[in-house]
């Protein structure tokens, strides 16, 4: 009979159920978004903060894969670094945001797209505004974002 005291944590990157060990039995990998230190006991114990996202198993502290990406925020347990992006009309400037709300609200003058990483990056400039285009979709009266050339390739290509 094998006692307590005999035993050894289980170790990091890894997760040790009761009656963990030897070939029938061993340890298992952590799951992505998730981060097993030494003495996990299962692979989902321990999520990958908010702001922070775990791409890959078997990762073993906190930092996980890394932080968020700008224009994106990433909830606990997150395994992209663009978890869910950033609302249009918001933008993100930092890496790590962990909520929407810590998104920023669009300048007046700019129109931030999804997955803005900034008003001078992905948002348009003043110039681009929203502009009568004639008729909308399915005949009816609208508007369309007027953009030139010039600010989709801004856009497309993240130029300032």
């Amino acid at each position: 009979m094998i006692r307590v005291e005999d035993c050894s944590p289980c170790p990091p990157r890894k997760a040790c159920a009761a009656g963990t060990g030897g070939p029938n039995n061993p340890p298992v990998d952590c799951y992505a978004g998730y981060y097993c230190p030494e003495g996990t006991t299962t692979p989902d114990e321990f999520g990958c903060p908010a702001g922070r996202y775990g791409s890959e198993t078997g990762l073993s502290d906190a930092s996980c894969s890394g932080p968020c990406e700008q224009g994106y925020w990433c909830e606990k347990g997150s395994v992209s670094a663009k978890a869910a992006p950033c609302d249009e009309g918001t933008y993100g400037d930092a890496t790590g945001l962990t909520l929407q709300a810590n998104c920023t609200v669009c300048p007046a003058g700019h129109a931030c797209l999804e997955a803005a990483t900034g008003h001078g990056v992905m948002g348009l400039p003043a110039e681009a505004s929203a502009a009568p285009a004639g008729d909308g979709p399915g005949g009816g009266g609208g508007a369309e974002l007027a953009v030139s050339d010039t600010d989709m390739h801004k856009l497309t290509h993240n130029i300032d």
